[in-house]
């Protein structure tokens, strides 16, 4: 998977999800890309995608061949934080994990939910 327009590691089809996922506007698409583009490991935070789901989207600054631990672990750990603020658990909707290879980065783009606590 070859790096996009916006310098992201993401094809296509994923990022055109990810723009519908916050609203599918141009505005919100340039959002987007400029919350991605300025953070140093590249996140967009967390991201109200639905009525009560949410979406983190990562990518690591790691290059060469591996699976994302990392990052996967990084947007578990924001979900974690953001659901434990409403005294609220992490229910996961989709994960979407990228390896990296010498033109891609790491990547994971986490959809959750919070739900009441067992």
């Amino acid at each position: 998977m070859q790096q996009n327009s916006h310098g992201l590691g993401y094809d296509g089809q994923t990022m055109r999800r990810l723009i519908k996922g916050v609203g599918g506007s141009t505005a919100n698409a340039m959002l987007l890309s400029l919350l991605v583009a300025m953070a140093g490991c590249a996140s967009t935070g967390v991201v109200p995608t639905d009525a009560n789901t949410y979406m983190i989207a990562k990518q690591s600054p790691q290059v060469g061949f591996g699976p994302p631990i990392g990052v996967r672990a990084e947007v578990y750990e924001e979900a974690n934080e953001f659901c434990r603020q409403q005294n609220k658990a992490v229910e996961t909707v989709k994960l979407e994990l990228t390896n990296s290879d010498l033109a891609t980065s790491a990547a994971a783009i986490l959809e959750f939910r919070c739900k009441a606590k067992n």
